[in-house]
């Protein structure tokens, strides 16, 4: 084989390589863009030790590294150090406590999953519903509002409580507004006062200026 020949031949390989490395790309990232087809997600720590093995977080059994990539549908669990994150993008995101355990589900405008321990706080977007299964319950939400809301199953009975949106139980249990945290209770004993004294000063000084005003002849 010449020289000029030899050079031909790797280089109508390498553009029968090129071709199908594209068309292999192409179609991968229109599969990944299809209505329908799993979501992704970031899965990120807070807290805890990351020395041991028993402060690991893992997924589907496995260890992973904050900043890990979710896709789809997975099992989470966190150790009893640390919580996590599951960062979903255009559907809102996820928060697990503490030796929490969620088979996650995602889909297109879909948070689905269930979870078997722990606790876990879901903010989604509007347009997104939300179906979380528990032993005992299934939460819903009304998917045309943004919500924020918990679901708690560490006494062995669901619990669920809202900040903002709307969501159902199955079973019929009501739904109840979340508890102030102390933080929160210490802000209205300080922010209460303060504005009951604004409006007493401002009634005091009006009645004052309207007692100083002449009487007209």
């Amino acid at each position: 084989m010449t020289m000029k020949n030899c050079k031909s031949f790797w280089l109508s390989h390498f553009t029968c390589l090129s071709l199908i490395a594209a068309i292999f790309i192409s179609s991968s990232m229109v599969v990944l863009a299809a209505p329908g087809t799993s979501l992704a997600g970031e899965i990120v720590f807070s807290g805890g030790d990351t020395t041991g093995v028993e402060s690991a977080v893992t997924l589907d059994g496995q260890p992973v590294l904050t900043g890990r990539t979710f896709f789809g549908s997975g099992v989470i669990s966190t150790p009893e150090t640390r919580s996590v994150t599951v960062n979903l993008g255009k559907l809102g995101r996820v928060t697990l406590s503490p030796k929490s355990i969620l088979s996650l589900t995602l889909s297109e405008n879909s948070i689905g999953g269930e979870l078997t321990a722990g606790q876990m706080q879901v903010f989604n977007k509007a347009g997104v519903a939300v179906n979380i299964k528990t032993s005992d319950n299934l939460i819903t939400n009304n998917a045309e509002q943004a919500g924020d809301f918990s679901i708690d199953v560490r006494s062995g009975t669901t619990v669920s409580t809202f900040e903002k949106g709307e969501i159902f139980l199955e079973n019929g249990q009501p739904v109840a507004a979340a508890k102030l945290t102390d933080n929160q209770k210490k802000a209205l004993w300080i922010i209460v006062p303060i504005v009951a004294a604004v409006i007493i000063i401002a009634i005091v000084v009006r009645d004052d200026n309207n007692n100083r005003v002449s009487p007209t002849r």
